[in-house]
Parts: structure tokens; sequence; C-alpha cells
């Protein structure tokens, strides 16, 4: 893999990735989303030349929106795939993908919102010191 041609792509991504927050996600979830790509551009294994910018930068916002609930606000895959101009399960798939390799999800306190995660209901839970887990405000 070339490396010149890697730094090209991961600017592309960049790029779209950037100008799609401007009127869909908060500067936090930008953030998040090009954390998502830094380490996805660290990954050796991967040659990300090789798939379209616009199919790693749905994706990666996808991957991202799954784990946030972000459908709910309205950024859900129809908005990503005209968007990008992308098919819908081609964004799925590799969102799965992504997922998968760096554990993106609800639970992931690296991948989500501060409002997100907020609202987790395990926030209010503990475990005793005999094993049981409880609401915080039992103890």
């Amino acid at each position: 893999m070339d490396a010149e041609k890697k730094n090209i792509k991961i600017k592309e991504i960049r790029d779209l990735i950037i100008d799609f927050a401007k009127d869909n996600l908060t500067k936090e979830e930008k953030g998040i989303c090009l954390h998502i790509l830094e380490k996805l551009s660290r990954k050796q294994k991967i040659d990300i030349t090789r798939t379209k910018s616009n199919i790693w930068a749905a994706s990666i916002i996808w991957a991202f929106c799954r784990a946030n609930f972000k459908s709910e606000e309205g950024i859900g895959m129809d908005l990503l795939s005209s968007f990008f101009d992308v098919s819908k399960s081609t964004v799925g798939n590799k969102a799965g993908e992504l997922c998968k390799m760096f554990k993106i999800d609800f639970f992931n306190p690296e991948y989500i919102s501060q409002k997100i995660h907020e609202q987790n209901p395990l926030n209010n839970l503990v475990v005793t010191k005999d094993g049981f887990i409880v609401r915080k405000d039992m103890l």
C-alpha cells in the first residue's frame, strides 16, 4: 500500500465526514467520527485505498450513529445513502465490520457522546462487595 495514496484517501474521507457533520452532527459527534477514522487509518491489515472514500465516510458515520441512536434524530441510512450516493447494503456491511473491529456499541464509552452516556441506565448500577448488582440509590 502506497503511503501517499493512503494519506490522500484519509484526507478525502476526513473532508467528507466534516462536510456531512456541518449540518447533521455536533462538534463532539464529528470528533468521535474522526476518531474512528484515525483508528482505521492506523490499521495495517486494511487497505483503505481499495474502497471509495464516500463509502468509508458513510460507514464511519453510520457505525457512530448506530451506537448513539442517531436514527431516532433523523440521521438514518436513507440520509447517508443519498448524501454520499452509496448503497445502503454496502454502508451497512462496512459499518458492521467497523463496529466489530473497534467494538463500537452503546456500551463502549470511547464511541458514544456525552448525552448518550448520561442516559445509559447502567450508570445507576454498582456491584456490591458480595457480587450483587444494585442501584446506587439503594446503598
